[in-house]
């Protein structure tokens, strides 16, 4: 597993109107997580409320993987108040800048980087969002999914509401356009600026 130890989330699962942090703590988010889960099985997401888990593959997608990532970094946030039209102005989603001022509103930061590669998800340190397209023939650009980390030949994602899994890199990329929010706590550093720019 690659990626930075440090970055402590909590295991997530859906119950009631939130996605709420399990009480059990684990070690960092893969390669930011050797064991961290995202728990979100069909019999929670049963009890989840349905203004939260309505997706299929709806507008909210972007700021599905906004919520999760705030909540693992112990920052609290509301749903509700995600569903303001400078987060997500239209029934395709958010935009990058629009989960980019998402994020940073709750305290949070983040950097919107293109061209990214294989070799940046294996580097990662932080959680992203990754811009990706469904799979499929002619499928245009038109989703967010949470890259948590790299294990051997496959990353994990959490794509909600359904619960994290482990894809093949192959399969990744051939759906994402190299695009990504990272996320972070801290500020990003000049010289990590300088090293990803």
């Amino acid at each position: 597993m690659t990626g930075a130890a440090g970055i402590h989330t909590r295991a997530i699962a859906f119950q009631s109107k939130h996605i709420l942090p399990s009480k059990t703590s684990f070690s960092s988010f893969l390669g930011f997580v050797t064991v961290t889960l995202l728990a979100v099985t069909p019999s929670t997401i049963a009890r989840a409320d349905d203004n939260f888990l309505t997706q299929a593959s709806g507008p909210y997608c972007g700021l599905y993987c906004v919520y999760i990532t705030l909540n693992s970094y112990n920052i609290p946030v509301d749903f509700e108040k995600f569903l303001d039209q400078k987060y997500i102005s239209s029934w395709e989603g958010s935009t990058m800048e629009q989960l980019k001022l998402l994020v940073e509103d709750h305290g949070a930061y983040a950097i919107p980087m293109e061209g990214l590669s294989i070799s940046s998800l294996r580097a990662s340190q932080h959680p992203m969002i990754l811009h990706v397209k469904r799979p499929g023939p002619g499928s245009p650009y038109a989703h967010w999914l949470l890259f948590l980390g790299v294990d051997g030949n496959h990353a994990w994602i959490v794509d909600p509401p359904l619960e994290k899994q482990r894809l093949p890199l192959a399969d990744l990329l051939a759906i994402w356009d190299g695009t990504g929010l990272i996320i972070s706590p801290q500020p990003f550093s000049p010289t990590w600026i300088r090293l990803w720019s």
